[in-house]
């Protein structure tokens, strides 16, 4: 819904680049209403994270569409806006059953050292430079309409994380009534 469509069709056998061709929009209209769901939280939570980081989370306040997500979270440096490439691992969308959590995996293969992508490529962030995620409005929930707004998070890129999880370093902080 709220979507255009273009059909592209060859009219002749033609070889390539001399074939004639009709082209024909199709509109289908969003349903009455008006965009009510936005971005509630992007985690982690921490104003730092490990440059070797492996995912993050946006929760949504409804159901979304599947399949924007690539479309629609884009990483940035937040220094210069220079957009960074293939940070996030591509295929299926993680969603929870209610559609409303997706989980964005940064490439493993860029993270596990020894691998040929990290040997390569090296890791997604770097270490030191800011990183903004950004959610675009044009995301669609459920019902095919756009976020009420755009969101974002900034982010400071530490160093890598390899240390195994120690609760006893934990803080534990008990919401306000």
């Amino acid at each position: 819904e709220g979507m255009r469509y273009a059909l592209i069709a060859d009219l002749d056998n033609a070889p390539r680049g001399s074939r004639k061709k009709r082209i024909s929009t199709l509109d289908c209209p969003a349903s009455p209403g008006s965009p009510m769901t936005e971005v509630l939280a992007i985690y982690p939570s921490a104003a730092e994270v490990p440059v070797n980081l492996l995912r993050l989370y946006v929760c949504f306040s409804a159901p979304m569409s599947e399949d924007q997500a690539a479309r629609a979270v884009h990483v940035h440096r937040a220094d210069t806006g220079e957009p960074l490439a293939d940070v996030f691992l591509r295929g299926p969308e993680l969603w929870d059953r209610e559609r409303c959590r997706l989980t964005l995996l940064l490439d493993p293969g860029r993270i596990k050292r020894g691998l040929v992508p990290n040997q390569i490529a090296g890791y997604p962030l770097i270490e030191g430079v800011p990183i903004t995620i950004k959610i675009d409005a044009g995301f669609r929930d459920a019902n095919g309409f756009p976020l009420v707004h755009s969101a974002e998070r900034h982010y400071n890129v530490g160093p890598t994380v390899r240390a195994q999880i120690d609760l006893e370093q934990w803080q534990r902080i008990e919401p306000v009534a």
